[in-house]
């Protein structure tokens, strides 16, 4: 359906697209113009320079030229990390819908307008996410290539199975769409953490309303080496902060059941890092923290990745 199929009467709520940004020369050109190419018009971008020192600037700069017609407001600041610059384009953004997208990640032109109508259509949600291609740039010029389907339709808690590190990493940010009256003044993204201030932001945003899932893959996540959520270190590091962050906020959560999976995860990055020593320890410690995760976790991970093989070949087929 058409976006302007259901707008008949009154112009279609002004959707803020979020983009956090800090040394992204290599990506932020196709992410801009996969915004830029939305068939959902009304929107804008509120772009936040996290203390770039590459070459990014001159290339929204640039994207900004080739597209007039876009609103685009940049604003620069020190480097202050990821939560810190989502706060405050979330701050300078005059939607009515807030869009959150990484400067690496890059949409379906079909995005916006399948999310707006999704929530239009179902009027109890305050906000609503999609499924995503997990992707790797194939060539120089940094094209992608889908390389798995991640699906959440089946799973019945997507926040709750993504912080037992059993789900597929559903509350990716590039994928949500959201009512900003709904947790202005209520949720922001945490300063203290960098790879699960996504997670915590979204299980403390149920709190406040339900959130949807519309079952079709409208975002490319690109896969590259420096991403957080490939660091075991930090991984360690900031889950027990996290678990005691949700404790506070009277989260009921199975502490050990969470510690095993994730020393268990770990291991798994450290082994194919190639980190043999690092990795045995983990697995140890684990066992230790939760004897069944090191044999359910590597299962569960083994059947979430053929799954997501199979989806994508099956869809190709379509």
């Amino acid at each position: 359906m058409d976006i302007s199929d259901a707008v008949t009467t009154s112009k279609p709520a002004l959707i803020s697209v979020v983009i956090p940004m800090h040394n992204s020369e290599k990506w932020i050109q196709k992410t801009l113009l996969s915004v830029c190419a939305q068939d959902y018009a009304n929107l804008e971008i509120v772009l936040i320079d996290d203390g770039s020192n590459d070459a990014s600037l001159e290339t929204v700069a640039k994207v900004s030229n080739e597209f007039p017609d876009v609103r685009i407001k940049i604003h620069s600041i020190k480097n202050s990390g990821v939560s810190y610059a989502r706060n405050l384009g979330i701050q300078m953004a005059d939607g009515e819908l807030i869009a959150l997208l990484d400067s690496d990640d890059v949409w379906d032109k079909t995005k916006l307008s399948r999310q707006y109508l999704y929530l239009n259509s179902h009027p109890d949600l305050i906000a609503v996410l999609c499924d995503f291609y997990i992707a790797r740039p194939y060539n120089s010029n940094h094209d992608l290539r889908n390389v798995r389907l991640i699906s959440n339709r089946s799973v019945k808690n997507i926040g709750m199975s993504w912080l037992s590190l059993e789900g597929n990493g559903g509350l990716l940010s590039s994928t949500a769409l959201i009512w900003k009256d709904s947790f202005k003044d209520k949720v922001t993204f945490d300063s203290e953490l960098s790879t699960t201030a996504d997670l915590s932001f979204f299980l403390q945003l149920t709190r406040f309303g339900k959130v949807g899932h519309l079952a079709v893959p409208l975002v490319q996540y690109r896969q590259h080496e420096n991403q957080m959520h490939s660091n075991p270190d930090l991984i360690k590091k900031e889950y027990p902060v996290l678990m005691q962050k949700l404790e506070a906020l009277s989260f009921q959560i199975n502490r050990r059941k969470i510690n095993g999976n994730v020393l268990v995860m770990c291991g798994l990055l450290n082994l194919s890092r190639g980190d043999f020593r690092e990795a045995f320890g983990d697995f140890y410690r684990g066992l230790v923290s939760n004897p069944t995760s090191i044999i359910n976790l590597p299962l569960t991970v083994m059947k979430k990745r053929l799954m997501s093989y199979l989806t994508l070949i099956a869809e190709k087929r379509r």
